[in-house]
């Protein structure tokens, strides 16, 4: 699939949710921005053949820092940011499979599922504590 229109369609989803989780408005195209930059560092790492985990890690660490910045800029908790910037990186279609599998009871491939699904949450979570820590180590 065409690279932009997976960006633009990221930008517009991220957009939309986090309006949904009712945002301030002006931080709903920064939010858009960070889950976009998020899903780019995402694919331009599995452009380099790096695994999905990775991946999240790498996508999760730019989320981390990006969101420090524009806490800091926008003045507003990060949190606001790091949430739309996840949003991308959640394994949802593997946490979907994982319960199929086990509900037809097909558990080799359930597990299999729901073991990527903790690789990557737990990638996602340790990219943005260093994303975090690595912008607040440049700020100084």
């Amino acid at each position: 699939m065409n690279t932009a229109y997976l960006l633009i369609t990221c930008f517009v989803a991220t957009s939309s949710f986090v309006m949904l989780f009712d945002a301030p408005r002006r931080a709903v195209v920064y939010c858009g921005i960070t889950g976009t930059l998020a899903y780019g560092g995402y694919l331009a790492a599995q452009g380099y053949g790096l695994s999905p985990v990775v991946a999240a890690f790498l996508g999760s660490t730019l989320t981390g820092a990006v969101s420090e910045y524009l806490a800091r800029r926008q003045r507003m908790p990060a949190i606001v940011f790091i949430t739309a910037g996840i949003i991308p990186l959640v394994p949802g279609a593997s946490a979907y499979y994982a319960m199929y599998y086990f509900s037809l009871g097909a558990y080799q491939q359930a597990i299999l599922y729901a073991s990527m699904v903790l690789y990557i949450a737990s990638a996602i979570s340790a990219g943005l504590a260093v994303g975090a820590v690595l912008r607040r180590r440049v700020r100084a």
